[in-house]
């Protein structure tokens, strides 16, 4: 599409003229005008991608004034006529800040170079003003720390990660304690200033403080408020949200520096570019060095635009909710592809009981079985081994002359290895590597992003060995839950089976009959409610089907398993449900576990209909039976029959629990939950 161009001069032949060259350089010229008025009103209406403009335009606004008025409104570039030019009108030129000056009588080779490097220049401007709000958006990867405070400012709750973030060593520590004392004294007045707004509005987000240790150390924070409110509207506790944002200030400032040295570095070369048109018989040459000069600029703006896009991308997947082996699959890739590089790998530092702490190969790609075993720290000096020992990078330049390098990558097609150590919370936890091919050297600006990466590679992998311990202590304390229901439960059926059935013998060796059918009823009956227990306890202890099935196969399997064989009629309606987050699925079934639980053991219930259903966003599970039933005010606030657990549970996932019952008319539970949390909102 050929370039619009206006152009404003009031010298009817050199207007002409000018229009002539243009049109047989291929341009496209939108309109001609002698008048800064009618320019401006052009420019208004036709949005011309240039405009040529005559400096001492005749009328009302000459050609300065007019070119301000242009640039005020719009972002197009303009290049100056001239014949002659006072010292103060060429002054006030340089204010609107043009793209150029041509001077009278000018060649249509001069035109022509005058306007490609002007619509250069403009695309490069932009280009770098795209590159600064990519900046701007890079991501934070620090863990924040959650606190409940009253409207006083008295911490209540506080997630473990104030412990590292503070200075803390056990959480009892900071409880009582006030939440201001962890901010600065100079901010202090300002922090409760937006505590008073925040109880006023409802919410404050990301105010920066500077805020303090227990060691008494300052680190720049940033603090998000929400006020928590009652049923009836009046609040009673906000929930703070506190991170430290030391590495983001860090990282601010080092590209504030960059983009400084890039702007010095382009007015530089634009000064340059304006020095070199302005002298006709060196205009050749000043093109070639304009060009070198832009090429090179934009070359440093798309690698530096590269290397930051990676560092984002590695870190969005880390904080997102997927599995480990996922996460460092998807990290490599983009490290890979911002390296310009198509083999590397992750190996990950664990625990052998028989040989110590090896590197084990997480994740390859482009190196099928080169890279299975690295070496191993407690053996050889190998390339893992170094990394580790040093904590710091290793380049190879040639991979055949060095005996640190297993074999099978000696014999490949790779010459150049860069590998670096994996840390988090001040720990190496493995080493990351790519490899090049012959002629390949990795820079120190690779090295560095290598690094960058690793660590943001090591935040993900720590924070999944933290979910892990999370879930075994889980695990524990449900099986503690079922040997307690164990002792508490059958093990006091089967006494009173002891105690009925001693006594059923000295009445039948007495002869009264009448009385011996009276205990052989209750102890069938004891009998058949302690195997409705022991297949409870025996299902619950079973291997979780949900990673094999999900929800809707283990409901299933549990109703099958359990109320089935015991006599209970079951249904199970699903509408909707296709694929939840894991943490929804575990909630949803364990409240479903309870309900059933209660219809089976107290509601002598003799049928169950199960409904799972998900619309908007939402999915709600429905268990009703046909018991006996129940007063739930009655109940109060002892939370009786396991309505106290699904409660817990169902808050934790910021859902809704219901409880409709009456005596004689059996019992619905219903719940409501989002059906997209993470793991971090369940917490």
């Amino acid at each position: 599409m050929a370039v619009r161009v206006l152009v404003a001069e009031d010298e009817a032949t050199l207007a002409m003229n000018t229009e002539h060259k243009l049109q047989a350089l291929g341009y496209n010229v939108v309109a001609v005008t002698a008048m800064g008025e009618e320019a401006v009103h052009l420019a208004v209406e036709t949005r011309p991608d240039l405009i040529l403009l005559d400096i001492k335009l005749k009328g009302k606004l000459d050609g300065v004034e007019t070119a301000a008025q242009i640039r005020q409104r719009f972002d197009i570039p303009v290049i100056y006529l001239t014949a002659y030019a006072d010292a103060e009108t060429i002054h006030r030129a340089k204010i609107t800040a043009p793209f150029g000056y041509l001077l009278k009588p000018f060649a249509k080779e001069e035109l022509h170079a005058a306007i490609e490097t002007a619509l250069y220049r403009h695309g490069l401007e932009k280009k770098l003003r795209e590159s600064e709000e990519l900046y701007k958006t890079m991501a934070e990867t620090s863990p924040d720390a959650v606190m409940v405070i009253d409207l006083a400012g008295n911490i209540t709750y506080a997630s473990p990660h104030i412990l590292d973030l503070h200075g803390f060593d056990t959480l009892e520590e900071v409880y009582g304690q006030n939440i201001f004392d962890f901010i600065a004294s100079e901010d202090r007045k300002r922090a409760m200033a937006n505590l008073q707004k925040t109880i006023q509005e409802g919410t404050t987000k990301n105010i920066e403080y500077t805020l303090l240790r227990q060691d008494g150390v300052c680190f720049p924070g940033e603090i998000s408020a929400t006020l928590i409110k009652e049923a009836s509207g009046k609040p009673f506790a906000l929930m703070t949200v506190t991170r430290d944002i030391s590495e983001r200030k860090q990282i601010e400032e080092a590209l504030q520096e960059n983009f400084q040295q890039l702007k010095i570095a382009y007015e530089q070369a634009r000064i340059y570019a304006q020095e070199l048109t302005q002298e006709i018989s060196e205009r050749k040459q000043a093109q070639a060095e304009i060009q070198k000069l832009n090429t090179e600029l934009e070359q440093r703006v798309v690698g530096r635009t590269r290397e930051l896009s990676a560092l984002y991308d590695v870190s969005a997947a880390a904080s997102e909710s997927l599995d480990l082996k996922t996460i460092l699959e998807q990290s490599l890739a983009r490290l890979l592809a911002a390296m310009e590089a198509n083999a590397g790998a992750i190996h990950l530092l664990e625990e052998d009981p028989l040989a110590g702490e090896t590197l084990r190969l997480a994740v390859e790609q482009g190196i099928p079985g080169l890279m299975g075993r690295l070496d191993s720290p407690t053996g050889d000096s190998g390339l893992g081994s170094w990394i580790i020992e040093h904590g710091e990078p290793l380049v190879v330049s040639d991979v055949t002359a060095d005996a640190r390098v297993p074999l099978a990558i000696r014999q490949s097609n790779f010459k150049a290895y860069a590998g670096v150590p994996m840390r988090a919370r001040g720990r190496v936890l493995g080493v990351t590597s790519v490899l090049g091919p012959a002629g390949h050297q990795f820079n120190v600006e690779e090295v560095a992003l290598l690094a960058s990466i690793a660590d943001q590679v090591g935040v993900a992998v720590e924070n999944a060995r933290l979910r892990w311990q999370a879930e075994q202590a889980a695990v524990m304390e449900e099986r503690a839950r079922l040997a307690r229901e164990l002792h508490d439960s059958v093990t006091q059926l089967l006494y009173s089976l002891n105690l009925l059935a001693g006594a059923g013998q000295r009445l039948a060796k007495e002869g009264n009959l009448e009385n011996v059918e009276t205990y052989m009823t209750d102890l069938g009956d004891i009998a058949q409610q302690a195997l409705k227990e022991m297949r409870l306890l025996v299902y619950e202890l079973r291997p979780p089907t949900l990673t094999q099935e999900g929800l809707v196969g283990a409901l299933q399997q549990r109703l099958d398993a359990v109320e089935e064989r015991a006599g209970v009629k079951t249904r199970l309606l699903v509408a909707g449900v296709e694929l939840l987050p894991a943490i929804v699925e575990e909630s949803l079934y364990r409240i479903a576990q309870e309900a059933l639980n209660n219809a089976l053991k107290h509601a002598s219930a003799n049928s169950v209909v199960v409904q799972l259903q998900a619309e908007d966003g939402l999915v709600t599970l429905e268990v009703a039976d046909d018991g006996q039933g129940f007063n739930p005010d009655a109940v109060g606030d002892r939370g009786g029959m396991g309505l106290m657990s699904m409660q817990e549970r169902v808050e934790r996932l910021g859902g809704f629990l219901t409880v409709v019952s009456n005596p004689g008319e059996g019992t619905t539970v219903k719940v409501r939950v989002k059906m997209n949390q993470s793991m971090e909102e369940s917490l």
